[in-house]
């Protein structure tokens, strides 16, 4: 096998891709959490529990960006 001779940096984009999948997580879950809070107003006030279970289950796909969040400042 041929040795490493060019001359460039190899972590050198791993802050950006760290950044820009951060950002991309955190943009989604902040939208998510917005959706979640009209949910669960539009369902109480309309009485819907249809409505409040799926604001619940947005509450959990939320938990579910955060730990992607985390895994991603971890991985890199």
């Amino acid at each position: 096998m041929a040795p490493h001779t060019h001359s460039h940096s190899h972590g050198g984009g791993k802050s950006f891709l760290h950044a820009s999948k951060t950002c991309r997580l955190g943009t989604v879950l902040l939208l998510t959490i917005g959706f979640f809070f009209v949910e669960l107003i539009c369902g109480y006030i309309l009485h819907s529990v249809a409505i409040v279970a799926d604001a619940i289950h947005m509450l959990s796909d939320s938990g579910a960006l955060i730990i992607a969040m985390v895994s991603v400042r971890v991985c890199f």
